[in-house]
C-alpha cells in the first residue's frame, strides 16, 4: 500500500496507467512472470514526462549536448600539429560527427542486456537522467523514425559503485553499424571493451 500511494504522489495516475497496460500485457503473454517490472511501461506512465509528445518531435533532429567547450577546444587545437584532424575534432564536436555509414537505412529491434534486465530501476534511472541531461530524447510510445536502428543497453558498474550505461553497437552480429562503416577514411571507430556479463555477476555479487 505505501508502494501505491508513493506512487500517486509522484505520478498521479500513472501507477494506475501502468498497472491496466501491464495487466493487459500479461493477459497476452501468460507465461510470463508477474514479479518483473515492465521497463517501457514504467518509462511511460511512472516516470513524468519531460515535455509533451509535440515538443519532443520538434526536437528530434536537434544535435545532443556536449560538456566540451568549443572556444577552449578551438584555442588548444590552433597549436595541432596534425590539421586535417584539428579541422575534423573542431567539426565533430560543434557539427556532429559522421560515421560514414554506408548501409541500408532499415529499422532494427532488440532486447536488452541482461545487466539491464537485472538492474530495471538503476536502468530506468539512468535513462531519466539522460533525458533531463539533454543527452538523449523520449521516451516515446512508437518509434518516431521509421529506420530507427535500436541497439541493445546495458549496466556496468563504475569502480566507485555507480552505474555506467552503454549500447551494444555490435548487434546483430554481421548486420551491425560498424559493419558497414569503411575500416578506413576520416573516421576511424574504437568502442571501449567492457568485461563480460559473466564477469560483471562476479564482481556485483
Amino acid at each position: 500500500m505505501h508502494s501505491i500511494r508513493l506512487g500517486a504522489k509522484r505520478c498521479a495516475l500513472g501507477w494506475k496507467s501502468y498497472d491496466e497496460q501491464f495487466r493487459l500485457r500479461m493477459s497476452q503473454d501468460p507465461a510470463g512472470s508477474w514479479a518483473v517490472v515492465d521497463p517501457e511501461l514504467w518509462l511511460l506512465y511512472m516516470y513524468p514526462p519531460s515535455s509533451n509528445k509535440s515538443k519532443l518531435l520538434r526536437h528530434l533532429w536537434d544535435k545532443g549536448w556536449t560538456p566540451i567547450n568549443i572556444i577552449e577546444l578551438n584555442t588548444y587545437l590552433g597549436d595541432y600539429a596534425n590539421r586535417v584532424d584539428a579541422q575534423l575534432l573542431l567539426e565533430g564536436f560543434t557539427f556532429g560527427f559522421r560515421i560514414q555509414y554506408e548501409g541500408p537505412r532499415i529499422s532494427t529491434t532488440a532486447k536488452n542486456l541482461v545487466s539491464a534486465e537485472i538492474h530495471k530501476f538503476e536502468t530506468l534511472a539512468k535513462l531519466h537522467d539522460e533525458v533531463k541531461l539533454g543527452r538523449i530524447l523520449g521516451p516515446f510510445s512508437k518509434k518516431p523514425i521509421s529506420t530507427l536502428r535500436i541497439s541493445p543497453i546495458g549496466l556496468v558498474q563504475k569502480p566507485d559503485k555507480g552505474w555506467r550505461l552503454i549500447s551494444h553497437l555490435s548487434y546483430p552480429s554481421g548486420d551491425y553499424v560498424r559493419s558497414v562503416a569503411p575500416a578506413s577514411g576520416p573516421v576511424r571507430i574504437v568502442y571501449t571493451h567492457y568485461p563480460t556479463e559473466d564477469t560483471n555477476h562476479d564482481s556485483v555479487g
